[in-house]
Protein backbone atom coordinates (compact mmCIF):
# COMPACT_ATOMS: atom_id res chain seq x y z
CA UNK A 1 0.00 0.00 0.00
CA UNK A 2 1.08 3.40 -0.76
CA UNK A 3 2.34 5.71 2.20
CA UNK A 4 1.06 9.38 3.44
CA UNK A 5 4.21 11.50 4.31
CA UNK A 6 3.35 14.35 6.65
CA UNK A 7 6.45 16.22 7.67
CA UNK A 8 6.19 18.41 11.01
CA UNK A 9 8.43 21.11 12.25
CA UNK A 10 9.06 21.49 15.95
CA UNK A 11 11.19 24.11 17.77
CA UNK A 12 13.77 21.25 19.20
CA UNK A 13 15.38 18.12 18.11
CA UNK A 14 13.32 15.30 18.25
CA UNK A 15 14.47 11.51 19.15
CA UNK A 16 13.12 8.90 16.72
CA UNK A 17 9.61 7.52 17.76
CA UNK A 18 8.08 5.14 16.18
CA UNK A 19 3.59 4.45 16.10
CA UNK A 20 1.43 2.29 15.10
CA UNK A 21 -2.10 2.88 15.35
CA UNK A 22 -5.41 0.98 14.09
CA UNK A 23 -6.90 2.06 11.08
CA UNK A 24 -10.59 3.75 12.84
CA UNK A 25 -7.58 6.44 15.02
CA UNK A 26 -7.73 9.43 13.86
CA UNK A 27 -4.58 10.84 16.11
CA UNK A 28 -1.53 9.76 16.95
CA UNK A 29 0.93 10.39 19.70
CA UNK A 30 5.03 12.00 18.66
CA UNK A 31 7.30 12.63 20.56
CA UNK A 32 8.67 16.13 20.62
CA UNK A 33 11.22 17.18 23.47
CA UNK A 34 10.36 13.96 25.36
CA UNK A 35 7.01 14.65 26.01
CA UNK A 36 3.87 12.68 23.23
CA UNK A 37 1.86 14.70 21.96
CA UNK A 38 -1.52 13.84 19.52
CA UNK A 39 -1.31 15.18 15.93
CA UNK A 40 -4.96 15.15 14.37
CA UNK A 41 -4.87 13.66 10.73
CA UNK A 42 -7.94 14.78 10.38
CA UNK A 43 -7.45 18.22 8.81
CA UNK A 44 -5.01 16.36 6.40
CA UNK A 45 -7.51 14.22 4.71
CA UNK A 46 -9.63 17.41 4.56
CA UNK A 47 -6.95 19.02 2.92
CA UNK A 48 -7.12 15.70 0.33
CA UNK A 49 -10.85 17.06 0.11
CA UNK A 50 -11.96 12.89 0.52
CA UNK A 51 -12.38 10.72 3.08
CA UNK A 52 -9.89 8.14 3.63
CA UNK A 53 -10.82 6.52 6.88
CA UNK A 54 -8.58 3.75 6.79
CA UNK A 55 -5.41 5.38 6.73
CA UNK A 56 -3.25 5.30 9.93
CA UNK A 57 -0.01 5.56 11.07
CA UNK A 58 3.10 3.33 9.86
CA UNK A 59 6.06 4.90 11.57
CA UNK A 60 7.46 8.31 12.27
CA UNK A 61 11.58 9.10 12.24
CA UNK A 62 13.63 12.31 12.80
CA UNK A 63 15.25 14.98 10.40
CA UNK A 64 16.92 16.81 12.87
CA UNK A 65 14.31 19.10 14.22
CA UNK A 66 11.20 18.40 11.66
CA UNK A 67 9.42 14.68 11.93
CA UNK A 68 8.44 13.00 9.10
CA UNK A 69 5.37 10.52 9.85
CA UNK A 70 4.48 7.83 7.61
CA UNK A 71 0.92 7.09 7.17
CA UNK A 72 -0.85 4.41 4.94
CA UNK A 73 -3.83 4.85 2.99
CA UNK A 74 -6.38 2.89 0.17
CA UNK A 75 -5.87 5.68 -2.28
CA UNK A 76 -3.04 5.27 -5.51
CA UNK A 77 -0.79 8.53 -4.62
CA UNK A 78 1.12 9.16 -1.01
CA UNK A 79 0.93 12.76 -0.40
CA UNK A 80 3.91 15.15 1.59
CA UNK A 81 2.45 17.58 4.25
CA UNK A 82 4.93 19.82 6.01
CA UNK A 83 3.81 21.76 8.94
CA UNK A 84 5.53 24.92 10.03
CA UNK A 85 2.61 27.62 11.67
CA UNK A 86 0.10 25.87 9.25
CA UNK A 87 -0.37 22.36 7.41
CA UNK A 88 0.41 22.58 3.85
CA UNK A 89 -0.50 20.01 1.34
CA UNK A 90 2.89 20.13 -0.29
CA UNK A 91 2.77 17.30 -3.37
CA UNK A 92 1.34 13.98 -3.98
CA UNK A 93 3.76 11.04 -5.09
CA UNK A 94 4.17 7.55 -5.51
CA UNK A 95 7.00 6.72 -2.63
CA UNK A 96 9.95 7.68 -0.88
CA UNK A 97 13.36 5.36 0.04
CA UNK A 98 14.15 8.26 2.55
CA UNK A 99 14.45 12.07 3.50
CA UNK A 100 17.23 14.59 4.71
CA UNK A 101 17.93 18.02 5.77
CA UNK A 102 20.53 20.29 4.03
CA UNK A 103 20.90 23.47 2.60
CA UNK A 104 20.68 22.81 -1.10
CA UNK A 105 20.68 26.10 -2.57
CA UNK A 106 23.50 27.53 -0.49
CA UNK A 107 21.24 30.63 1.51
CA UNK A 108 22.32 29.05 4.87
CA UNK A 109 18.74 27.68 5.34
CA UNK A 110 18.04 23.67 5.34
CA UNK A 111 16.23 22.37 3.37
CA UNK A 112 14.03 19.27 3.04
CA UNK A 113 15.98 16.74 0.14
CA UNK A 114 14.04 13.53 -0.84
CA UNK A 115 15.55 10.45 -3.01
CA UNK A 116 12.57 8.33 -4.75
CA UNK A 117 12.39 4.59 -4.43
CA UNK A 118 15.87 3.17 -6.38
CA UNK A 119 15.73 1.41 -10.29
CA UNK A 120 17.69 -1.90 -10.82
CA UNK A 121 20.87 0.40 -11.06
CA UNK A 122 20.10 1.54 -6.80
CA UNK A 123 19.68 5.26 -8.12
CA UNK A 124 16.91 7.05 -7.14
CA UNK A 125 15.99 10.79 -8.58
CA UNK A 126 15.93 13.55 -6.52
CA UNK A 127 13.71 15.88 -5.13
CA UNK A 128 13.88 19.26 -3.26
CA UNK A 129 11.80 21.39 -0.84
CA UNK A 130 13.13 24.64 -0.47
CA UNK A 131 11.89 26.21 3.12
CA UNK A 132 11.55 29.95 2.60
CA UNK A 133 9.96 31.75 6.06
CA UNK A 134 6.82 29.22 7.25
CA UNK A 135 6.42 27.48 4.23
CA UNK A 136 8.50 24.65 1.98
CA UNK A 137 7.96 24.71 -2.05
CA UNK A 138 8.99 21.98 -4.00
CA UNK A 139 11.71 22.73 -6.84
CA UNK A 140 10.82 21.99 -10.33
CA UNK A 141 13.55 19.31 -11.75
CA UNK A 142 15.01 19.78 -15.13
CA UNK A 143 15.39 16.41 -16.05
CA UNK A 144 16.21 13.16 -13.56
CA UNK A 145 18.42 14.57 -10.93
CA UNK A 146 19.87 11.91 -9.08
CA UNK A 147 22.00 11.85 -5.54
CA UNK A 148 21.74 15.91 -5.80
CA UNK A 149 24.15 17.36 -3.52
CA UNK A 150 24.69 21.59 -2.96
CA UNK A 151 28.93 22.47 -3.64
CA UNK A 152 28.82 25.70 -2.22
CA UNK A 153 32.83 25.76 -3.22
CA UNK A 154 31.51 26.50 -6.82
CA UNK A 155 27.75 27.07 -5.73
CA UNK A 156 26.26 24.39 -7.73
CA UNK A 157 23.91 21.76 -7.45
CA UNK A 158 25.97 18.26 -8.39
CA UNK A 159 23.76 15.41 -9.83
CA UNK A 160 25.38 11.98 -11.24
CA UNK A 161 23.73 8.62 -12.13
CA UNK A 162 25.48 5.19 -12.32
CA UNK A 163 24.18 2.71 -14.85
CA UNK A 164 25.15 -0.71 -15.76
CA UNK A 165 28.35 -1.70 -17.34
CA UNK A 166 26.49 -1.43 -20.80
CA UNK A 167 24.48 1.69 -20.19
CA UNK A 168 25.19 5.21 -20.13
CA UNK A 169 26.69 7.54 -17.42
CA UNK A 170 26.24 11.06 -16.55
CA UNK A 171 27.14 13.89 -14.21
CA UNK A 172 25.78 17.64 -14.33
CA UNK A 173 25.79 20.86 -12.26
CA UNK A 174 22.75 22.86 -11.82
CA UNK A 175 22.58 26.57 -10.85
CA UNK A 176 20.12 28.08 -8.94
CA UNK A 177 17.93 31.60 -10.52
CA UNK A 178 14.68 32.48 -8.17
CA UNK A 179 14.54 29.13 -7.09
CA UNK A 180 14.81 27.24 -10.33
CA UNK A 181 17.61 24.86 -11.00
CA UNK A 182 19.00 25.09 -14.34
CA UNK A 183 21.22 23.32 -16.45
CA UNK A 184 25.26 24.87 -16.38
CA UNK A 185 27.11 21.64 -17.65
CA UNK A 186 27.30 17.68 -17.68
CA UNK A 187 29.79 15.10 -19.04
CA UNK A 188 28.50 11.38 -20.34
CA UNK A 189 29.80 7.99 -20.74
CA UNK A 190 28.38 6.05 -23.02
CA UNK A 191 29.36 2.34 -22.70
CA UNK A 192 26.98 1.12 -24.66
CA UNK A 193 29.13 0.31 -27.62
CA UNK A 194 31.16 -3.31 -27.24
CA UNK A 195 34.35 -1.72 -29.07
CA UNK A 196 35.15 1.58 -27.31
CA UNK A 197 33.78 4.04 -24.72
CA UNK A 198 32.56 7.50 -26.12
CA UNK A 199 33.04 10.31 -23.32
CA UNK A 200 31.33 13.91 -23.94
CA UNK A 201 31.42 16.99 -22.55
CA UNK A 202 28.80 19.86 -23.02
CA UNK A 203 26.81 22.52 -21.62
CA UNK A 204 23.33 24.31 -21.82
CA UNK A 205 22.47 27.61 -23.39
CA UNK A 206 18.93 28.33 -22.63
CA UNK A 207 17.16 25.43 -23.35
CA UNK A 208 19.39 24.02 -26.06
CA UNK A 209 22.40 21.28 -25.52
CA UNK A 210 25.72 21.95 -26.85
CA UNK A 211 28.79 19.04 -27.17
CA UNK A 212 32.02 20.74 -26.26
CA UNK A 213 34.32 17.87 -26.99
CA UNK A 214 34.51 14.06 -27.17
CA UNK A 215 36.78 11.39 -26.30
CA UNK A 216 37.41 7.65 -26.99
CA UNK A 217 38.18 6.87 -23.08
CA UNK A 218 36.50 6.17 -19.75
CA UNK A 219 39.12 7.58 -17.47
CA UNK A 220 38.83 11.19 -18.22
CA UNK A 221 35.12 10.45 -17.23
CA UNK A 222 36.08 9.86 -13.47
CA UNK A 223 37.68 12.87 -12.81
CA UNK A 224 35.02 15.05 -14.94
CA UNK A 225 34.17 18.23 -13.08
CA UNK A 226 34.86 16.18 -9.30
CA UNK A 227 36.08 12.75 -8.51
CA UNK A 228 33.37 9.83 -9.25
CA UNK A 229 33.24 8.35 -6.44
CA UNK A 230 33.89 11.32 -4.49
CA UNK A 231 31.02 13.56 -5.21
Amino acid sequence: MPLLLLILCCREPLRTPVAEQSPSADKFAVSISGKAAPIDIIPLIKLLGKSDTSSFVKDSFQLDNICVVSLTGNNNLSYVFIHEQRWQLLDSVDDWLDFRLEDANGDHIPDVMASGHPDIHGMGSSYIYLHHADSFVRVSMPGRVCAAKYDSASQVLRSYYVSGARGVHNKEEYRWKDDHLFLFRGVEMDMTRETEIITTWYHAVGNTIVNDRRRRDGESYDTAFWPLYNP
